[in-house]
């Protein structure tokens, strides 16, 4: 992801302001994965185990 941003970084300001804002929205909807599948593992141990 960082050799990536970089590469975006080195274009026009334009194409940067969007690449920036995909980048951002690319890792905040990977981050909201990873919560929802932490809880969705959580609730489906506890009920098998309880």
């Amino acid at each position: 992801m960082t050799i990536l941003f970089r590469s975006l970084r080195r274009k026009k300001s334009k194409s940067k302001d969007w690449a920036e804002r995909l980048v951002s929205m690319i890792n905040l909807l990977f981050l909201l994965q990873v919560f929802l599948l932490q809880v969705f593992w959580r609730r489906a141990f506890s009920q098998a185990l309880f």
